[in-house]
């Protein structure tokens, strides 16, 4: 029996039309195209496409007859379908709904109605073969063969050939190749991969695993050390070998220079100064607790947690025994915290402050000023020497500089000759006798 194709009637308007109780696409397809189509999403015959492989199928279906559709017109195929066949909202189709949908000739279906009630569908999709249908499945791995519409390859006009051999493919498996169909055997003599352990072909009965351009049998993707299989197992790689997990770690991965131990994956992993260390065999060189990730101080080459270096190595302040961490003052070569270094009399801060000492002893200008330093004769204010002030001093007598004038004419007697006359000085011009 031979399937007549109807032409392509529409375009983005093509979906539409009441039939029976819902609606059909008025595209007309193929039986033998049908089941290519079929064949490509239900892979292992289920009987169903769920919405995802339905988008791509209407897709193929609408750009096969129109290569310029867009878009839109596939999505509104593909709503149409779930509005009138998914009935149970689980998002899938069945094959016979989407044939419906398509206007697929039905005396096929009628012709062999043991197998539809049966759900037999992969008998059927052979016996679609008298309408020209080959079946399309690969058991390559992770391969789906593709069967272009009879637009492009016509199994009924006995053209269907292999691409390399031209064996016809009519009744056969074969897999598709950048659009061109391939016999299994010439799939696997061209286009096969090499298994890097056993140097055998990868035949389409096989899976193709591969690593970094590398392939494997699935039974020979196995750790070069003990031998496990590592489908589905992390696995690492070294000197263009396999290993599994621990074979890795154990022959390759890092040590702590503290324990002796390998780090595993997901081990976190302290470097200091060259060395690597767990995080609980990083500690301190004192105390022995771990330090991890917290501060430390190194002195040495060795760490030591804040405390215990502050214990042996910390500057201490001379005056309450603290360890100064900052901002300090140094004093006749003895530490200082700023606030502890204060006047002998009053208390009083004396970090950046002028200040003199007695005995050892630190003041600030104003107490000693007032408990040791001399007296000026002239404004009986005390003369501190701060800052280096210069006075005058003669017999039990002492002036500022600038208090040392002559007492009539206030000239500055600074470095010139003077007279006494009682308790006050004169120059040597008011001290001259008026004769």
């Amino acid at each position: 029996m031979t399937t007549t194709r109807t032409s392509y009637q529409s375009s983005s308007s093509s979906i539409g039309g009441g039939v029976g109780g819902g609606q059909r696409s008025t595209y007309s397809v193929s039986v033998p195209d049908y089941f290519s189509l079929w064949a490509r999403y239900d892979t292992n015959y289920s009987g169903h496409v769920a919405a995802r492989e339905l988008r791509e199928l209407c897709r193929d279906t609408v750009r096969s007859k129109n290569p310029n559709a867009g878009q839109r017109e596939v999505d509104d195929m593909v709503q149409l379908l779930l509005r009138v066949y998914d009935t149970n909202n689980d998002g899938r189709i069945s094959i016979m709904e989407l044939a419906e949908f398509f206007n697929v000739d039905q005396s096929f279906f009628q012709q062999n109605d043991s197998f539809v009630r049966s759900r037999n569908w992969r008998e059927l999709a052979t016996r679609a073969g008298g309408y020209g249908f080959s079946e399309t499945r690969s058991s390559i791995s992770d391969t789906r063969a593709v069967v272009k519409s009879s637009t492009v390859h016509d199994p009924s006009s006995g053209q269907f050939a292999c691409w390399n051999c031209d064996k016809s493919l009519i009744g056969y498996r074969y897999i598709l190749r950048e659009e061109h169909p391939y016999c299994v055997k010439c799939y696997e003599d061209i286009f096969a991969n090499t298994c890097e352990e056993c140097h055998v072909l990868i035949g389409t009965d096989s899976k193709d695993l591969s690593y970094k351009d590398k392939h494997w049998h699935e039974r020979c993707f196995s750790c070069s050390s003990c031998k496990i299989s590592l489908v589905d197992k992390p696995f690492g790689a070294k000197n263009e070998r396999l290993y599994c997990a621990d074979c890795h770690d154990e022959h390759f991965a890092s040590r702590c220079d503290s324990c002796g131990k390998v780090f595993k994956a997901g081990t976190k992993k302290l470097e200091w100064r060259g060395h690597s260390y767990h995080e609980e065999c990083f500690t301190c060189f004192v105390c022995k607790v771990a330090i991890g990730t917290k501060a430390f101080v190194p002195k040495d080459d060795n760490p030591y947690c804040t405390t215990c270096y502050e214990d042996r190595f910390a500057t201490r302040c001379t005056k309450c025994n603290k360890v100064v961490t900052s901002g300090g003052v140094t004093y006749r070569g003895e530490p200082f915290h700023r606030e502890c270094f204060t006047c002998s009399e009053c208390a009083v801060s004396l970090a950046g402050q002028r200040f003199t000492t007695r005995e050892d002893r630190p003041f600030c200008a104003d107490c000693f000023g007032k408990l040791y330093a001399k007296k000026c004769t002239d404004c009986a204010q005390p003369i501190t020497g701060i800052g280096g002030t210069k006075f005058i001093t003669f017999e039990d007598k002492h002036w500022h500089n600038e208090c040392f004038v002559c007492r009539r004419c206030e000239t500055s007697l600074v470095g010139r000759g003077f007279i006494t006359e009682g308790e006050e000085i004169l120059c040597p011009d008011c001290g001259r006798p008026n004769w």
